[in-house]
């Protein structure tokens, strides 16, 4: 393509170019006041979970053991010590166990 018909290609594309890009009415500014700021979303965390007193410890109060009964003492043994009965507690109450030989 020889240079002058391909600068008055050019210039007819251009010409083209612009007479498409111009607008056919000017469109009026519309001023709608003074930007709005819209801030954002507040975040609320989530409550605290309740607090839990824990009720105070429970004191059990037991009645005091029965009057422990009369146990007569055997006669000493070689290597034993001889210890007397006690009371024990348990759910149904106080149990009496007699007194034993333990080995020393």
């Amino acid at each position: 393509m020889p240079d002058s018909v391909r600068w008055k290609f050019l210039a007819v594309a251009f010409a083209a170019t612009m007479l498409s890009a111009a607008p056919a009415e000017a469109r009026p500014w519309i001023y709608a006041g003074p930007p709005v700021v819209v801030p954002p979303p507040v975040v609320v965390a989530p409550p605290p979970p309740p607090v839990v007193i824990a009720p105070p410890p429970v004191t059990i109060i037991r009645p005091p053991p029965p009057v422990p009964p009369y146990e007569m003492v055997p006669l000493p043994r070689r290597g034993y010590v001889w210890e007397p009965g006690r009371w024990f507690w348990t759910p149904r109450g106080y149990i009496w166990r007699r007194g034993w030989w333990r080995r020393w």
